[in-house]
């Protein structure tokens, strides 16, 4: 083995300034915590701005492993009860149903006395008023019924479940007998 050459006379090493450790690990822990933390959030943003989490594709998930389920709205829940006094209506909603572009609404119901449900949209409400028969609405149950059922396809958009019972002199209880739900078709 080769021996090295003496350093020329007069040279001295010049010493490196010494390490400062970070006044403590708590104070770099929150550094790294925090770039962690961003760096999820831009990758999070990213792979919800190109609809790799959106139930709006359900033809694929991204991942080649096949459809994603169905987005599912409880709309009412079964066992959910109302008491309507004779010549009132009431409103179950804003029901948004704006992330697919069309919705399959399901559900059941009874009432002690005749009510009439419908579906319609804000305008629709707003044209009808609780006056008179609306003129008009997405879904109704048929007038004056004791039970019914929901079985409908509805539009992207906003919507509300109407118990309309102005048209009668008895108050009327109501009763949802299985879950009004509205799954994504579309």
């Amino acid at each position: 083995m080769a021996q090295s050459a003496p350093p020329p006379q007069g040279w001295a090493p010049t010493p490196l300034p010494p390490i400062t450790p970070p006044k403590s690990l708590a104070a770099v822990n929150v550094v790294v915590a925090v770039v962690v933390i961003a760096v999820a959030l831009v990758a999070l943003g990213a792979l919800s701005a190109s609809g790799a989490f959106s139930p709006k594709t359900p033809a694929s998930n991204g991942g080649g492993n096949g459809p994603l389920p169905p987005a599912i709205v409880t709309v009412v829940s079964s066992g959910t009860a109302w008491n309507f006094y004779a010549g009132s209506y009431e409103c179950v909603g804003p029901i948004d149903l704006t992330s697919n572009s069309s919705w399959t609404v399901s559900g059941s119901f009874t009432a002690s006395n005749g009510i009439t449900a419908y579906v319609m949209t804000s305008s629709e409400l707003s044209a009808w008023g609780g006056s008179g028969s609306p003129s008009a609405y997405y879904w109704t149950s048929g007038a004056l019924v004791t039970s019914g059922s929901i079985d409908t396809i509805l539009p992207f958009g906003t919507y509300y479940f109407v118990w309309d019972n102005t048209h009668t002199i008895t108050s009327t209880s109501v009763q949802i007998t299985s879950n009004v739900i509205a799954t994504a078709s579309g």
